[in-house]
């Protein structure tokens, strides 16, 4: 008797832990789909025929891969893991210098380690490269967010260059950038 007391004692004990898990899991939005770039809306040169206007996105357990599409039929592939492990992908960043060559001579992959936050998920990294003998490292923070709706997704990207002085002599801040994406009609 004093057994199956303990035993449903230590059930009712972990109950709400198992609970609290389940609940975890279910606030994880699904990304999966095709979206289409608004370009009304964020500062995005509608023009420019590099301008990544299509997003498709596979999402499978802690693997999401995000395959940007531009104008020119260019395509970008972005692989991410929420369980911790990080990723490695190219950078998608790139230092112009007025009057020298804009080609890096050596850039490294953007190193980056991505999770959820809520109903966000955040990826966050660095990336170095050397223009002109000059060293670059960039700090990356990635944020997509659904609409409540599930047909905008949101994505806000910050990048920060702690070295890079401005000509006032001033550290330069970053540069933010928000793209909104609407689901595709098809999804």
């Amino acid at each position: 008797m004093k057994a199956k007391l303990c035993c449903l004692f230590l059930l009712l004990l972990c109950a709400p832990v198992c609970m609290a898990q389940n609940k975890k899991e279910k606030l994880k939005p699904d990304f999966a789909g095709t979206w289409l770039l608004d370009v009304s809306k964020g500062k995005a040169d509608a023009s420019d025929t590099r301008l990544e206007t299509r997003l498709v996105i596979e999402q499978q357990e802690s693997q999401i891969k995000f395959i940007y599409h531009n104008r020119r039929g260019d395509e970008r592939e972005v692989v991410c893991y929420t369980d911790g492990r990080g990723e490695e992908n190219p950078s998608f960043i790139t230092v112009k210098t007025v009057g020298r060559s804009n080609e890096p001579k050596e850039q490294t992959p953007l190193k980056s380690k991505t999770g959820w936050e809520g109903e966000k998920l955040v990826r966050r990294g660095v990336t170095r490269q050397t223009v002109s003998g000059r060293n670059f490292t960039h700090e990356i923070v990635q944020e997509w967010k659904l609409s409540q709706d599930g047909s905008t997704l949101t994505e806000t990207t910050r990048s920060r260059n702690p070295n890079l002085m401005m000509r006032s002599g001033q550290r330069s801040l970053g540069d933010e950038y928000t793209r909104v994406f609407h689901r595709a009609p098809d999804e």
